[in-house]
């Protein structure tokens, strides 16, 4: 196709059940000028027969077959470095989208020649199939006008994901803004990144992602995999601090790092959570040593002291019952 409108662009791995579901939402798409990037990432399941029937129908939809796994960020790497139109948006092969959404953003891009589109979600819980829309949106960002930036919505930072938006891609061009490949948490600094380098955004207010809630679901894994979040946080730290120059975008990405680092904590799996604090304590920024750590940290921080308390707490717990466990081992031997 010649000069679309929107890339959108499609990782797949292991999502055979739910694809049809995926692709069909695209291609019956009521803006029809749109490119599809579907990027097979060596999935072992039935995904490339299925890819390949909807790519001999629809002339649009291209796919590409990694030549080997590259995970999600490297994945949608991939299909930024393929993409020609002016707009990109991504898509998880487990998910769908309302026939509209394209055209809706599209069209409200050009209004107000924005950067970027924001839309809201359903929940689709997979055991109930029953959808529930995401209501908080805007409330959650602060936005008060349907046109907004990040210096007067800084709490956009609380909104992570690289989905339900549409980009403008020179921006993405222009910043060299890419996905770190084979860590989650993967959206944080490529969102991030977008964020500090555009101008302007707009939000559609309405619900026109489903978002697939089930076992399967990447956001699931809360082992090894929850350690990724302090390379994310180094990654996205080196990308975007030396950008931000107003006091209160800078205040929200401070808040958003430590809302992350408490969020990762709770969820992590007992059997990595040692190595989880032990990581914590030496993240440059968190880092503590000598007399002078408690003030510094409230001064600079405010609630990382607390944070840091509660850190010493359990990491202190938490070896005391592995050197516990590991000494009655000892003894139960002899």
């Amino acid at each position: 196709m010649t000069n679309p409108k929107i890339s959108v662009i499609i990782p797949v791995y292991n999502t055979e059940k739910y694809l049809t579901q995926c692709l069909d939402s695209v291609i019956n798409q009521t803006l029809s000028d749109i490119e599809i990037l579907v990027i097979n990432d060596r999935s072992p399941d039935n995904c490339q027969q299925i890819l390949k029937e909807y790519e001999e129908k629809d002339s649009r939809l291209r796919v590409i077959t990694n030549e080997q796994n590259l995970g999600l960020g490297g994945t949608r790497n991939v299909g930024i470095s393929l993409a020609s139109a002016q707009y990109i948006t991504f898509l998880d092969s487990d998910d769908w989208l309302e026939i509209t959404a394209m055209e809706e953003c599209f069209d409200k891009l050009e209004a107000h020649k924005a950067d970027m589109a924001l839309y809201r979600y359903f929940k689709f819980y997979e055991h109930a199939k029953h959808a529930q829309p995401v209501k908080t949106l805007h409330k959650k960002i602060k936005i008060q006008t349907k046109i907004f930036t990040l210096n007067k919505s800084p709490k956009l930072f609380d909104i992570t994901s690289s989905c339900m938006k549409v980009y403008r891609k020179k921006i993405i061009d222009l910043n060299n803004i890419k996905f770190p490949t084979k860590l989650y948490y993967e959206d944080v600094p490529f969102s991030f990144q977008f964020y500090i380098n555009m101008n302007h955004a707009v939000l559609v207010d309405k619900p026109l992602y489903y978002y697939r809630q089930h076992d399967n679901t990447i956001t699931q894994d809360r082992g090894e995999k929850m350690l990724d979040m302090f390379s994310i946080i180094k990654i996205t730290d080196e990308k975007i601090l030396e950008k931000i120059k107003d006091k209160k975008i800078k205040s929200a990405y401070s808040d958003k790092k430590i809302n992350l680092i408490l969020n990762a904590l709770s969820r992590v799996n007992k059997s990595v959570k040692v190595k989880f604090l032990e990581q914590f304590r030496e993240l440059e920024g968190f880092k503590i040593t000598g007399k002078s750590f408690f003030p510094l940290f409230l001064l600079r921080f405010r609630l990382y002291g607390l944070l840091q308390l509660y850190v010493n707490f359990i990491f202190f717990v938490d070896s005391l019952k592995f050197k516990i466990k590991i000494l009655l081992k000892q003894v139960s031997i002899f």
